[in-house]
């Protein structure tokens, strides 16, 4: 667990139609602590929960989990699951060399 990554409202589908069938799915909104994050999914879950279902109407899921989570603590569930790891931009800082 971090102290200073933000913590994104993560969504465990399940998709039976492909393989592997199970992966987290995480929002594009960051929250600056895991509290907030927390808060916000309490406050919000029914309203998460359709937007999710809607913008798979036309794939079979099942949504089985919501929970706060960094990016790299959904990489490593998504690894766990059978997943690669995704290649995630890092920020170009003064110091790195060009390629």
């Amino acid at each position: 667990m971090s102290l200073i990554a933000p913590y994104f409202i993560s969504i465990l589908l399940s998709f039976p139609l492909v393989q592997p069938s199970d992966g987290w799915l995480q929002w594009v909104y960051k929250f600056p602590n895991k509290a907030t994050c927390e808060e916000f999914l309490e406050q919000q879950h029914e309203s998460l929960y359709l937007n999710v279902t809607r913008a798979f109407i036309t794939m079979p899921h099942e949504i089985v989990e919501f929970r706060c989570m960094t990016i790299e603590e959904g990489v490593e569930k998504n690894k766990a699951l059978g997943h690669r790891e995704p290649n995630i931009p890092r920020p170009n800082t003064p110091n790195s060399p060009k390629i």
